[in-house]
């Protein structure tokens, strides 16, 4: 069973990762000033939620993954950029977070 957990505290920003290989769900909370992003992922659901609150901006994204297709989400506001890609095949999620001094590299393989 591998479990993985970062906290990562700067100023106001929270951010906690829960991966459970055994079963195969990746959570991710998100909470940094008025920002929030919350990441449920069910392999045996086979669904990708994603919903990303800030400010006025607001996105959500339902994915089937039955095709076991890339999942690429880029997305620029200011100078935040979130880039997600997770390859089934290869079971790597790999998330690069850049906002203002904040720098995030998460890679689970």
């Amino acid at each position: 069973m591998k479990l993985i957990i970062i906290i990562h505290p700067l100023t106001t920003m929270k951010l906690i990762t829960i991966h459970h290989l055994t079963t195969m769900k990746l959570i991710t909370v998100h909470h940094l000033t008025t920002m929030k992003l919350i990441t449920i992922h069910h392999l045996t659901t086979m669904k990708l939620i994603i919903i990303h609150h800030l400010t006025t901006m607001k996105l959500i994204t339902i994915h089937h993954l039955t095709t076991m297709k890339l999942i690429i989400i880029i997305h620029h506001l200011t100078t935040m950029k979130l880039i997600i890609i997770h390859p089934l095949t290869t079971m790597k999620l790999i998330i690069i977070h850049h906002l203002t001094t904040m720098k995030l590299i998460t890679v689970i393989t």
